[in-house]
């Protein structure tokens, strides 16, 4: 597979900070044999004049200069003329390690699945976290999907936990399935593109191959669009996209439930407010959050200025969040440094129980509140 060609493409707009760092880690790859597509999507920076220049030093690169209109069709103009037996992307502010498609071609399974899926780093400013795929690595073919991973691909049924990572990025998809494939993400999504792609290919492929490699460097930014908060009626348009996909691939049933769940993943994570009851305790006052998982970093980034400590049962866990995470045991004794504990769990019965154990450990009913609406 050595002379396999690795079609890499990567869509621009307004990057040039970071886009030479992005591009050095693709044309210094071990494995030589790519085609790097840079689609420059009506940038108003610097980054025309840099994709230009590249390409006058490396003849891999093929730039496509065209006018904005978002990341969708900003992939689709690069996937038009893309030659190699597989494609990939890399956004603009993100890069790769240098052995990344040397690795991944010299793993790739010799029935050349439709899809390879593999693993990602996500960088913050002041930590890393790795994030996996939750299924053993080997060859999925059709009756194996079916089975194993559709029943959890979009939610394993731990919060905030997907079966399959839903971004594009980390993916290497066989051109001829991917053009054959002819999905559409609908141009009103501008949240959750890559999920719409990554979850509309995984339902239409015959053969997905799992590799445990986590290459990719997922930069998350602050000011980046995708940090954004996003209108109801864009989650809406990826929640109908979805919709379509299983019920024509027939597996909604299996699907539905997920669905649901990964539709409050990006809910919460994007509009904590549309969910939560009692926001008005973050006014003019100091909150202890109880719950350090995905709900509870979607509410902290909310409304960080009035946190003053996060806790949980499981807090050795939460050691790479942006806030430290203490003991249950430790929250009610530094009591003097809040007045009120906000439970961020979405079980009330769980709750509950969480509630009764701190009072049990000497708070205050009046100080406890929960997370969410009834």
């Amino acid at each position: 597979m050595d002379e396999m060609l690795i079609s890499v493409i990567v869509p621009i707009y307004n990057a040039e900070k970071y886009l030479k760092i992005c591009i050095d880690s693709i044309i210094n790859q071990s494995y030589y044999n790519i085609q790097i597509i840079l689609v420059d999507d009506g940038s108003e920076d610097n980054c025309p004049a840099i994709c230009d220049e590249y390409a006058q030093l490396d003849t891999r690169i093929i730039v496509i200069h065209k006018k904005n209109q978002g990341l969708v069709l900003a992939r689709k103009s690069g996937l038009q003329i893309a030659t190699g037996e597989y494609i990939t992307f890399v956004d603009a502010d993100d890069y790769i390690d240098i052995d990344t498609y040397e690795k991944i071609v010299n793993n790739i399974n010799y029935d050349m699945p439709d899809i390879i899926a593999y693993d990602l780093i996500e960088e913050y400013s002041d930590r890393t976290v790795k994030k996996e795929n939750q299924f053993s690595a080997g060859l999925y073919k059709e009756e194996q999907l079916k089975e194993k991973i559709y029943p959890k691909m979009l939610s394993t049924g731990v919060f905030f936990e997907y079966g399959i990572l839903p971004n594009l990025v980390c993916k290497f998809i066989r051109n001829d399935f991917a053009k054959k494939a002819g999905i559409e993400v609908n141009g009103e999504v501008r949240f959750g593109e890559d999920a719409d792609a990554t979850f509309q290919y995984m339902a239409k492929a015959q053969s997905v191959q799992i590799i445990h490699y986590a290459p990719y460097h997922y930069c998350k930014r602050e000011g980046t669009m995708v940090q954004a908060s996003v209108k109801k009626e864009c989650i809406k348009y990826l929640q109908s996209d979805l919709e379509k996909t299983f019920f024509e691939a027939g597996i909604y049933e299996t699907m539905k439930n997920q669905l649901a769940d990964y539709i409050n993943f990006v809910t919460l994570l994007k509009n904590p407010q549309a969910v939560l009851e009692h926001t008005e305790i973050f006014t003019n006052t100091k909150v202890a959050l109880y719950g350090a998982g995905g709900f509870g970093q979607a509410v902290l980034k909310q409304y960080s200025d009035s946190i003053s400590l996060v806790a949980d049962s499981n807090y050795i866990k939460f050691n790479n969040i942006s806030s430290p995470v203490i003991s249950p045991e430790e929250l009610v004794s530094r009591q003097s440094e809040f007045d009120k504990v906000f439970i961020t769990i979405l079980n009330i019965n769980l709750c509950e129980k969480i509630r009764d154990s701190l009072l049990a450990m000497g708070l205050k009913k009046e100080v406890i509140f929960y997370s969410v609406k009834g």
